[in-house]
C-alpha cells in the first residue's frame, strides 16, 4: 500500500511463489520474515532471490536461523513462547519501524497513495462510517 513498486509474496504452492517473483533482479530487494518453524517455501524464494542477484533482508529470531545464511542483512527480534502461541511484538515492531523508516523517503508520494485509497474507500464503502 505504500508504494507502486513494493509487492508482498503471498503464501502459497512452491510454482505460484516463483510466478511472483520470476521477475525479479539485481535491482530489487526481497525482505524475507521467517521464525521457528521456518518454512522451507521461504528458504526456497530467498535461494532463488540470491541467485539472481536480488538483495535479501531476513528478518528472524537468531543469527542461528537458516535465513541468516542467505541474507545480506540479517534483523533478528526475538519471539518468545510464552504460552501455546508465539508472541511476535517483537518482530511486529521490528517491521514496523522498517515501515515508518521507508514511508519518510517519499512523503507526498505516500499521502498521495493514502488520499486516493480513502476516497476509494469511500465511494466504495469499503468501511463502516462511525
Amino acid at each position: 500500500m505504500l508504494f507502486s513498486n513494493s509487492r508482498v509474496i503471498s503464501e502459497s504452492p512452491d510454482s505460484e511463489v516463483f510466478e511472483q517473483i520470476v521477475r525479479m533482479s539485481s535491482d530489487d530487494v526481497l525482505i524475507a520474515i521467517g521464525f521457528p518453524r521456518y518454512s522451507r517455501r521461504t528458504i526456497k524464494t530467498m535461494q532463488y532471490a540470491h541467485s539472481v542477484g536480488t538483495k535479501v533482508i531476513a528478518i528472524t529470531d537468531s543469527m542461528a536461523s537458516p535465513l541468516t545464511e542467505l541474507a545480506d542483512i540479517s534483523l533478528c527480534a526475538k519471539s518468545e513462547m510464552i504460552s501455546f502461541l508465539d508472541t511476535f511484538v517483537a518482530p511486529l515492531s521490528l517491521v514496523n519501524a522498517l515501515v515508518v523508516a521507508v514511508s519518510e523517503k517519499a512523503p507526498s508520494e505516500l499521502y498521495e497513495n493514502f488520499e486516493r485509497l480513502e476516497r476509494i474507500w469511500d465511494e466504495y464503502g469499503v468501511y463502516e462510517q462511525v
